[in-house]
């Protein structure tokens, strides 16, 4: 059955394979070391989202981190905070989706009950790491999301095609930002329900 839901070891190698996959296609960067893809510590600590599709097969993903200051902000976005923001705050990382299943608001289903737990959890602020030309970065923009550019970012992993940016969405535009995506995508949100436990950090 198609749903959303926390992920489990159980779930590693798909999810594991799917990023790889995701990262091994984008066009705003080259892959040039997978290993951080792979199921880790992270993620036996930290919520990672899955979207699954009627044959039980991982379509989408996301890490949610939370962190509670500048430094450990910039260590998980592996690079400068290039802006204030209030804290605890919350990094997407990591986010892929399924070469034939882009473009059509999977990430953004998965960003929809992860700024709901947001609010529920007293997180203040949302960071996403993106690229310039990334197409997400539109409808970002339309929910509320800030662009900053950091000064220096990390090599060693992936090497940019393009502008690396830092989104940051503020608290207070988070109730906006759901209203927006329930807006442009509620049939996916229909078709994708939330299941199992809820997202607490």
């Amino acid at each position: 059955m198609k749903h959303v839901r926390i992920t489990s070891e159980q779930d590693s190698k798909q999810i594991a394979d799917l990023r790889i996959s995701a990262y091994q296609s984008s066009k705003d960067f080259r892959l040039v070391n997978s290993n951080f893809l792979e199921w880790g510590e992270k993620e036996k600590t930290c919520p990672v989202i899955g979207v699954w599709n009627n044959d039980d097969n991982a379509i989408a993903t996301i890490l949610l981190i939370v962190v509670d200051n500048a430094q450990k902000a910039a260590r998980t976005i592996e690079y400068d905070l290039p802006i204030e923001v209030p804290f605890p705050a919350l990094v997407f990382s990591r986010a892929a989706t399924k070469q034939t299943y882009r473009r059509r608001g999977f990430n953004q289903l998965i960003r929809y009950h992860c700024i709901k737990a947001a609010l529920e959890c007293n997180i203040n602020s949302l960071l996403s790491p993106v690229f310039e030309h990334a197409t997400r970065t539109g409808f970002m923009k339309e929910m509320g999301y800030q662009f900053y550019t950091p000064q220096e970012t990390c090599r060693d992993k992936i090497i940019p095609a393009n502008i690396r940016k830092l989104a940051v969405l503020e608290r207070s535009k988070m109730e906006y930002a759901v209203q927006v995506i329930e807006q442009r995508i509620p049939d996916l949100i229909r078709e994708y329900p939330w299941d199992g436990d809820p997202i607490i950090f």
